[in-house]
């Protein structure tokens, strides 16, 4: 029998590895090792630097009478270790020293510091670090189903330049503007006077010049609304009362600048709506909107020598009730002043330590007891305005923990809780912490009685106060969850500043921004413009351009414009009445 024979593939057999390749393996586990303990290392030193600060920042504040001032001298000596690592320390922060919960007061004050931003909850502090890791990529920031927001430009306008304090005053479809013109201060600007824009088209028309004899710089520095008739006040001393079609019907001449807003107020109860005005020598007068005629005359502070803009502002204390009121006026030097509205009595004055700018806040009512008002100055403290014996008084509540070059200039807000029962409404109080123009740092903090609710930092200063209002679709009915709409100034290169439009939830998240070519000094305006029962964002920027954006919110609104209401009240009942007025009967409105 023949044998067979079986073909065994052959095995390659393994060559043992050479001296350079084990050489060059045992280099590489070795470059591993050395860079892994470089890590640890680092992460090691990083952790103690950490530590460090941390420990540093909680010794000064322990033993500081002032925490502004050990959260300067904190900052003084730590700012360059942990600004190029900033969200890493906040983590560090929120995860390390604060596992369990925000507990810890004089903590929670170092992570305000390091981000400017405040939180109540681990959760929050998390979220808010995400949404800052991706604004940082120039994404947009992650939100729930429930806060998406569908933005789109609606139209541009070309307005004139606007500032801080410029009206801007949506009525019935049509927005008009106090323009400055070209140039602010300019007696030879042949663009000053009132602007109206389409608000369904965005096309833009000079609705009113004040006369060319009419001698000064012809800047209108603010509009009020009543009944068929258009108060606008000119930098050089004259209020016009127009009709709606621009004809003039009275034209008062006071000789002194007008340094703020007007404020439309029925005086004297007699069914027509009066104008109020704050003048540069320190007055307030108040003008008949039957006849045109000052019907009174108040010293409350003393003359401004050195106002380079209008910086007085006129706010409504009592908006219920018999007779007109009283009236809270403020003027930049920190004077303020209580007068009643039927005649200009003084019910009270007081002298603040520091400036103002942002104004007043009228908020007692029906809606919310209590207090009546509120100011913030530009140092950062919070006053109550209230009722002391037979007049009023102005009372020292707050602090905010501001750097030295921070300040508050823009006006007071109140933002109602989402869960809030009706008819036990307490309102959180809204401030705006800024810097300078070319300060790139700003902030909106919601307040509490208990201290800071929430702290959402905002890129650029923040010179316009912030609107109020719920963006979202959604019923009237049941919970508001609303919306704050900030506008800020954003340094650029070479001094090339640019804007920025951002909308924060009730919670204080960003849920929507919006970059804009230029700065914007003026405050946004939320409003149905168009009459389709769905909300429009208004906003002017430095290049003159009026811009709309359309949101899918239909209310309501809590504050729309920079006075809250067309009569410039600033008052939160005429701001909420006014804002959800139905299309159509926004001129018409009226109070007692």
């Amino acid at each position: 029998m023949a044998r067979r024979t079986i073909a065994i593939p052959a095995i390659a057999r393994r060559s043992r590895p050479g001296p350079r390749l084990v050489r060059f393996g045992a280099a590489g586990i070795l470059a591993l090792l050395m860079i892994a303990a470089a890590w640890i290392g680092i992460r090691t030193l990083v952790q103690r630097s950490f530590d460090w600060m941390t420990d540093r920042g909680l010794a000064l504040l322990a033993v500081s009478t002032s925490e502004a001032a050990a959260l300067d001298t904190w900052e003084a000596e730590t700012r360059a270790d942990w600004q190029r690592r900033k969200l890493d320390y906040v983590r560090y922060l929120v995860e390390r020293r604060n596992p369990n919960g925000l507990t810890h007061h004089h903590t929670r004050l170092l992570l305000s510091r390091v981000s400017d931003a405040d939180y109540p909850t681990v959760e929050d502090w998390q979220r808010w670090l995400r949404a800052a890791a991706r604004l940082e990529r120039g994404e947009a920031p992650a939100v729930t189903s429930s806060e998406r927001l569908d933005i789109t430009e609606l139209w541009r306008a070309p307005v004139g330049l606007t500032s801080w304090f410029s009206t801007i005053l949506p009525l019935d479809g049509e927005i008009f503007i106090a323009s400055l013109g070209r140039e602010f201060d300019d007696p030879n600007d042949p663009a000053d006077g009132v602007v109206r824009v389409d608000g369904a088209s965005g096309q833009a028309t000079l609705f009113f010049q004040p006369p060319p004899e009419h001698r000064g710089p012809r800047d209108v520095v603010g509009l009020a609304a009543s009944s068929g008739l258009l108060f606008v006040a000119c930098w050089n001393g004259t209020v016009y009362t127009l009709d709606m079609s621009g004809a003039i019907r009275f034209t008062t001449s006071l000789g002194d600048a007008i340094v703020g807003p007007p404020l439309a107020v029925d005086t004297n109860s007699d069914g027509t709506m009066d104008v109020v005005v704050p003048t540069r020598s320190g007055r307030i007068v108040a003008i008949s909107g039957r006849t045109g005629r000052v019907s009174w005359s108040t010293q409350v502070a003393p003359a401004m020598t050195t106002a380079s803009a209008p910086a007085a502002t006129l706010a409504r204390l009592t908006a219920t009730g018999p007779g007109p009121g009283n009236l809270l006026v403020t003027f930049p030097d920190g004077h303020l002043a209580v007068v009643a509205a039927v005649n200009g009595a003084l019910r009270g004055q007081r002298a603040l330590a520091t400036t103002t700018v942002a104004g007043g806040l009228g908020l007692a009512s029906e809606r919310y007891a209590g207090v009546p008002g509120y100011v913030a100055d530009r140092a950062g403290r919070i006053w109550s305005i209230s009722e002391i014996g037979n007049g009023y008084d102005g009372v020292p509540i707050r602090v905010l923990p501001l750097r030295h070059d921070e300040r508050v200039l823009a006006a007071l807000r109140t933002l109602t809780p989402a869960r809030a029962e009706p008819g036990n409404e307490t309102p959180l109080l809204l401030a705006a912490i800024s810097g300078e123009f070319g300060v790139g740092r700003g902030a909106v903090v919601a307040l509490s009685a208990e201290g800071s609710r929430w702290q959402c930092p905002i890129p650029g200063a923040i010179w316009g106060t912030p609107a109020v209002a719920n963006l979202r679709m959604g019923r009237l009915t049941g919970p508001r969850p609303a919306n704050v709409v900030v506008a800020s100034i954003v340094p650029g290169v070479d001094a090339q500043a640019t804007g920025m439009l951002t909308i924060l939830s009730d919670r204080g998240h960003v849920v929507w921004q919006q970059a804009l070519p230029a700065p914007v000094e003026s405050s946004p305006v939320v409003a149905d413009v168009t009459g389709n029962n769905r909300l429009e964002i208004l906003v002017a920027d430095q290049q003159g351009i009026l811009w709309c954006f359309r949101t899918p919110g239909g209310g309501p609104v809590e504050w729309g414009t920079l006075g809250g209401d067309s009569h410039n009240t600033r008052h939160v009942d005429n701001a909420f009445g006014f804002g959800n007025r139905a299309f159509g009967y926004q001129a018409a409105w009226k109070t007692p």
